[in-house]
Parts: C-alpha cells; sequence; structure tokens
C-alpha cells in the first residue's frame, strides 16, 4: 500500500495528485481547515461502513491504514479499540509514538467479552493498571464497545483527548521537588537560613511550574498542531 501524506496550510485552497507525466490523476481534492482533532475507532478491513452497537457514533477509520509516518498523526486525538490490530511492524512503531506523545487509547472489552492480549511491541498495553505510557492516556472500559450506548459515546467525543492528562508534567515537578525536601532541610540545621525561607522558596517554585504547565496546556488546546503551540 502506498500512502501519501500532504501537509497543507490555509494559503492551499485545493491540490491535486497527479503521475506518469499528468496522464493519470485523483480527483481534485478541496482544503478542510478542520481545528478539531478526532476521535477515531480502528475497524478491520472490510467492516469500516459496518457500524453497530454505536450506531455510527465514531468515525470508523481502517487499521490496514494507519499511518506508518507519526508525523503524520498529528491531527488524531484519540483511538478506540475492541480488537488487536493486524499490523506490521512499521504502523506499530507509529502508533505507539503517537499514543507517547500525548495520544489517548480507549480499550473495550472483545465481542466474546475478554480484554485484548496484545503482542509483540504492543504488549506494553497489556498492564491492566497502566493508565500511561509517557505523555499518553490508556483508559479501560468494562464494557464491549457493542454495548456502549450513545450517551456515552457523545460524551467521550466532547473530552478532548489529546488533553486528557496533558497536565501530568506538573504533578511529576512537584513531586521531584517534594523528594528533594528532606535534603533540603539540611540547611536549616547547618545555619543561615530558616525554615520559613526553605517552604516559601518551594511555594515560589510550586507555583511557577503550575502556571507553566497550565500555560502549555492552554496553547495545546487552541492549536491545530503541536508545533505551532511549541512555537
Amino acid at each position: 500500500m502506498v500512502q501519501f501524506a500532504p501537509f497543507l496550510d490555509a494559503s492551499s485552497s485545493d491540490w491535486r495528485l497527479t503521475w506518469l507525466g499528468g496522464r493519470e490523476r485523483l480527483p481534485d481534492m478541496a482544503w478542510e481547515n478542520n481545528e478539531c482533532r478526532s476521535l477515531v475507532e480502528l475497524a478491520e478491513p472490510g467492516k469500516v461502513a459496518n457500524y453497530s452497537g454505536t450506531s455510527g457514533q465514531f468515525s470508523r477509520f481502517p487499521e490496514n491504514e494507519f499511518p506508518g509516518n507519526p508525523g503524520v498523526t498529528e491531527a488524531l486525538a484519540g483511538v478506540v479499540l475492541d480488537h488487536v490490530p493486524a499490523w506490521e511492524e512499521a504502523r506499530v512503531q507509529s502508533f505507539l509514538i503517537w499514543l507517547r506523545r500525548g495520544g489517548t487509547l480507549h480499550v473495550y472489552r472483545q465481542v466474546d467479552g475478554a480484554w485484548l492480549k496484545f503482542r509483540g511491541a504492543l504488549a506494553v498495553l497489556n498492564e491492566p493498571e497502566m493508565q500511561r505510557l509517557e505523555n499518553g492516556s490508556i483508559q479501560r472500559h468494562d464494557k464491549r464497545l457493542n454495548d456502549l450506548t450513545k450517551q456515552e459515546a457523545a460524551a467521550l467525543k466532547q473530552t478532548p483527548p489529546m488533553a486528557q492528562g496533558q497536565s501530568r508534567g506538573r504533578y511529576e515537578a512537584l513531586r521531584l521537588m517534594a523528594a528533594q525536601m528532606p535534603f533540603t532541610m539540611l540547611a536549616v540545621s547547618l545555619g543561615g537560613i530558616s525554615m520559613h525561607q526553605v517552604l516559601s522558596s518551594y511555594w515560589v517554585m510550586a507555583a511557577y511550574t503550575f502556571l507553566l504547565c497550565n500555560l502549555a496546556l492552554f496553547f495545546l488546546v487552541i492549536c491545530r498542531r503541536t508545533a505551532l503551540a511549541i512555537g
């Protein structure tokens, strides 16, 4: 399978793909400015149009067309899975990179009610207590996807998956500062500094860390691409 991933900006009103000196071409495609990241259900090939249970609440995408290039997944916010995808290594690694960068994976039970058993590099997702993979979020739902109600599906779509858990960095920083506090207290016993000064310094660092992390989260939510949020 050959996949093309054109990167367009607002100045690209339309685009086309031709080959063989222009003798072959795809239909002209209009540029769509979609500011919202997508939550999609990865379906087995041939089952994309077969909606059941959720009555088409999630946009379905064939798993065999999941991008092998992680740079193409910036517009993807979350993935819904109720089966183990049949992926080659390139797509597995692309999926894991997307997840570690801040994606959200919603795992549902299989049609027979059993939990998914991932293999190979995806086996890291089998840990039942795992809720995070670096910056990514893993949410396990104790039900079959076919049993999901329209209200539950709508609530899942309304929550911006890319924003779920993105403030994790601030808690990591606060835990790191708390772990250092006993060693900092040694400065009090050595003299020259008071307990009030030590605690005040920690409060200032904690407030500054909280501000920076939430400022980064704000720009991540309002910007379409991560690169734009960083810039």
